[in-house]
């Protein structure tokens, strides 16, 4: 096992109807995993198989009104992880086939060598994220990665991805959840100097967006997974229907919030 690397698995503990498949899939479509997983939900204890789950906060939620927001667990989860890189993925985002294993190894070397570089994505989803302004993609000295300039709209978001830990930290802003830590940061990304890349060809393969589109489990995907798998999710979630839009709320911020996102030297816990 190599000890430079683990699993930053980012859920909570409304979502735990996702754990179960979520790791049987793992262990379906990545046979040789075997890095350390840390857990991040509020308060509880996971185990599979023989996967080494470290559950730093288990039993040890603090009551409160609001929920500690997505990107403030994220900072706090951070303080335990002791692995120079992360491989950083949501609980919903379900495999659907095969790890490139080797593939994930030969990013995880680049980061290794060149010191400057502080996130890859393995999902291949250049089109999107990876666009420009002007209908094109830049390549890179590396074979089958592509570079993520800073006019890319999405230069690092929360779709699975390799992390240089330090990195992750420093991009982010603990009042932030995931939907707008992905422009946020992107924006921020470019008051450092750390390269970030995409795979041409997914090394991880999964729905875009993960199967739970803002609380609703998306019908498109149903087909891709076998019926016991979708069917907790249905006994706790409604259904985000074929063609039926969805649009992420967000809520109005105040102009503390606004300035601090923009602004990576501001600190704020």
């Amino acid at each position: 096992m190599m000890n430079d690397i683990s699993m930053l698995f980012c859920t909570c503990d409304s979502y735990s109807e996702t754990w179960n498949p979520f790791f049987k899939l793992l262990k379906k479509y990545w046979p040789d995993y075997n890095y350390p997983v840390y857990f991040n939900s509020e308060s509880a204890t996971y185990s599979f198989e023989d996967l080494i789950i470290k559950c730093p906060f288990a039993k040890s939620r603090q009551k409160t009104r609001q929920k500690t927001p997505w990107s403030k667990r994220l900072l706090n989860i951070l303080k335990y992880v002791d692995t120079e890189f992360v491989f950083m993925i949501l609980d919903d985002y379900w495999l659907t086939d095969y790890v490139d294993s080797n593939q994930f190894n030969n990013c995880l070397d680049i980061m290794r060598a060149n010191k400057k570089v502080g996130y890859i994505c393995l999902t291949g989803y250049k089109t999107t994220m990876l666009n420009d302004g002007t209908g094109r993609v830049i390549s890179s000295e590396y074979d089958g990665i592509l570079e993520a300039t800073s006019k890319c709209p999405y230069r690092v978001h929360a779709q699975a991805g390799l992390w240089r830990t330090q990195y992750l930290k420093k991009l982010l802003k603990g009042y932030e959840d995931a939907w707008r830590f992905e422009p946020m940061a992107t924006i921020r990304s470019k008051f450092f100097s750390y390269r970030c890349f995409d795979v041409v060809n997914p090394i991880i393969k999964y729905p875009f967006g993960g199967i739970i589109w803002g609380g609703r489990v998306k019908e498109e995907y149903f087909n891709m997974y076998p019926s016991e798998l979708i069917t907790p999710l249905l006994d706790k979630r409604e259904i985000l229907k074929i063609g039926e839009k969805y649009t992420p709320i967000f809520g109005n911020r105040p102009i503390w919030q606004k300035i601090y996102s923009r602004f990576p030297s501001i600190k704020i816990k």
